[in-house]
């Protein structure tokens, strides 16, 4: 029995690996699309600046590598030009 728990444990503990090595960072670069959108909606140069080191990483992954036009594609979708 006490096999089957850490059996369950590794497995728990795995699903909570898979979640914030993948899930999360995924979460966080998909973020800009809404984000873009409502940055492109407000003048206010506080919000922007904060934003934009928030999203520095996600900044340099469109700068810096091949996932521009994706990236670009993507927050387009949310109706930002």
């Amino acid at each position: 029995m006490a096999e089957a728990e850490q059996s369950s444990d590794a497995k728990g503990s795995s699903g909570w690996l898979i979640l914030f090595v993948i899930v999360v960072p995924l979460l966080y670069v998909l973020s800009i699309g809404p984000v873009a959108a409502v940055v492109s909606r407000t003048n206010d140069t506080r919000i922007i600046n904060s934003l934009e080191k928030v999203y520095a990483p996600v900044i340099w992954l469109h700068d810096h590598t091949i996932l521009k036009k994706p990236l670009e594609a993507y927050v387009e979708l949310w109706g930002v030009k």
